[in-house]
Formats: C-alpha cells, sequence, structure tokens
C-alpha cells in the first residue's frame, strides 16, 4: 500500500497512479493520480518501510492528506488503516462564500 501507483487496487475513486519523482517507494517519492476527472500530485511527507507512509496532495481547491499504516497480526497477515483528511482550500472556501452572498441579496 506504501507504492501509490497501486492507489486504483485499492481507492475506488481513483482511475490511475504513476510515479514522477523517485524510482521506488522512499521519502523522496511523488506520483500523479487521476481522480474523477482531476489530477492531483501526492507527494511523501513521511516514510517508515513496512510501517508508514504519509502523504499529502496540495490543489487550488483541495488539501489531501493520507496516512497508511500497516501492521502484522497474529496470523501473519498484515492490516492496513487508511486515514484521509481532505479540506477545501482558503481560497476555494473564500470563493465559495463570496459566491452564496451574492446569491443571498
Amino acid at each position: 500500500m506504501a507504492d501509490l501507483r497501486n492507489f486504483e487496487k485499492w481507492d475506488p475513486g481513483v482511475t490511475h497512479s504513476r510515479m514522477v519523482e523517485g524510482t521506488e517507494p522512499g521519502a523522496d517519492a511523488a506520483y500523479l493520480v487521476k481522480v474523477k476527472g482531476a489530477v492531483l500530485r501526492y507527494e511523501t511527507k513521511e516514510f517508515l518501510p513496512h510501517s508508514r507512509t504519509v502523504v499529502e496532495a496540495v490543489s487550488k481547491l483541495l488539501r489531501s492528506y493520507d496516512i497508511i499504516e500497516v501492521e502484522p497480526s497474529g496470523d501473519g497477515v498484515r492490516r492496513a488503516l487508511r486515514r484521509k483528511w481532505v479540506r477545501f482550500a482558503d481560497d476555494a472556501m473564500s470563493n465559495a462564500r463570496r459566491l452564496a452572498r451574492r446569491f443571498r441579496t
């Protein structure tokens, strides 16, 4: 799961992903990920082999922060926990508020 080139195998919203920096998953890896008509650039923020990867994508509209943690279980199967935090970018929210004010009057 630390290799975001496999993103579309476990995230149904992703249609394509490719590495654009680095040669393998690691602290210097970056990926272009296509999601529902948009392309996001994910950069690796933290990488601990076989246990934790943190990636972030920032665009004009949103910020996506993904934490992927993998740990061994009793039967040897590895379990993954994926926490995703998505927030609209401040500029996008300001524009949305400005439009909302226009329509209130």
